[in-house]
């Protein structure tokens, strides 16, 4: 599983004890702890002022029944807010829709049920923290900038630079990693809670709104 950034010792324990929770539990919790992050993220890049006015403003907007007080809408401001792209986007929607799966159908009781797997298949981030042993060598390879652009190559490696950072895990079988459902959700939500705890104003290049040259 990929490196998980935690943020106190209550919240080791509470991830040591979620891998050997069963699926349902471990989806929910999980899910819950990026929401989490998510909502934090949200506010550290609102307006700041010590004010009641704003306390009182962030309190109403994130409140349960409040416009942001589902993960649905969070996930939607954090991409209007371009804290993170098109692929992080629907990344968190289908951690979103894992764990309200689990939560709300009694009937779901594992990663192999078949509308968890698709969804956890659809994850995508996570295939780019994964990597085979053999890629640790183009780490120590800079890409060139041309005339302010780059190739797909060169993009590719700057990915993987940079992915290195964020707890990259590297393995002799990847397929049989990512194949795994259960590792992939809880991977992909390890990776989420690394970088939506990055302290800047958006999360590192891979999560950015840019996207790699079509040539």
């Amino acid at each position: 599983m990929s490196t998980w950034t935690l943020e106190g010792e209550k919240e080791g324990e509470i991830i040591s004890a979620l891998l050997n929770e069963t699926d349902r539990a471990a989806a929910i919790i999980a899910g819950t702890i990026v929401e989490d992050r998510l909502s934090r993220k949200l506010k550290a890049n609102l307006r700041n002022d010590d004010t009641k006015l704003v306390t009182a403003a962030v309190t109403e907007m994130f409140r349960s029944s409040g416009p942001l007080g589902v993960f649905a809408n969070k996930i939607r401001l954090g991409y209007l807010m371009r804290l993170y792209g098109s692929t992080a986007y629907k990344d968190l929607v289908a951690i979103k829709d894992i764990r309200n799966l689990f939560a709300h159908k009694m009937d779901i009781l594992s990663f192999k049920t078949n509308e968890i797997a698709n969804l956890c298949q659809n994850l995508k981030i996570v295939e780019s923290y994964f990597l085979l042993d053999t890629d640790k060598s183009r780490l120590f390879n800079w890409p060139q900038i041309t005339n302010g652009t780059f190739s797909k190559e060169d993009w590719d490696t700057l990915t993987l630079h940079n992915s290195s950072i964020m707890g990259t895990v590297y393995t002799k079988d990847r397929q049989a990693v990512l194949g795994d459902n259960r590792e992939r959700f809880l991977s992909s939500c390890g990776i989420f809670m690394s970088h939506l705890s990055f302290n800047g104003e958006k999360v590192p290049l891979f999560f950015g709104d840019e996207q790699p040259p079509s040539t």
